[in-house]
């Protein structure tokens, strides 16, 4: 039964993907173009990164469910999402680094901090732009790492975060561009 659950997501997965990438090429060959209207009705392919962080929070909850309370096994947990998302995203940057370094006119030792952990308040100075998902993935899995230790005071920081998201859409910051 649980091969099934899971191969069922991995076609998800795969549909998310297309989405993201069908939405990034409709920008891509119609920006500025007269036509770009029609294809903004097509444009809902960002919706495969909802899909990405609702799998995300799905797999993790399904995998780790039996860890929540269990403080001897979060050092397991955090060895796992670590080495899932940190090495591919150094070498990555590593790449990277270059250009950004002859882009700008200082070095903001802040932001190179923010870059190298994932840990971003802010949206400056982000070497690579796709990794703000990288840096809510890592949050998510803060919270869930908090939830392994202690639930009780796991549950509450999800409910704080929650909160602050249903403040953040009530006030429609959302709609706000970045700080």
């Amino acid at each position: 039964m649980k091969k099934q659950t899971l191969h069922i997501l991995q076609v998800y997965r795969g549909l998310a993907v297309l989405f993201v990438v069908f939405y990034h090429a409709i920008l891509i060959i119609f920006n500025n173009d007269e036509f770009y209207s029609f294809w903004e009705l097509l444009s809902w392919g960002y919706s495969g990164v909802h899909i990405f962080f609702v799998l995300s929070g799905f797999i993790i909850c399904f995998i780790h469910f039996s860890d929540i309370n269990k403080p001897s096994r979060a050092g397991k947990y955090l060895y796992k999402r670590f080495t899932r998302i940190y090495p591919v995203y150094w070498v990555v940057l590593l790449i990277f680094i270059p250009a950004y370094l002859s882009s700008i006119n200082s070095i903001n030792i802040y932001h190179i901090f923010e870059n190298i952990t994932l840990l971003r308040v802010s949206n400056h100075d982000k070497i690579i732009a796709v990794a703000w998902t990288l840096s809510h993935e890592v949050l998510f899995y803060a919270i869930f790492f908090v939830l392994i230790l202690n639930r009780t005071v796991g549950s509450i920081v999800i409910c704080f975060w929650t909160l602050l998201i249903i403040y953040y859409l009530a006030t429609g910051s959302v709609f706000m561009p970045p700080l």
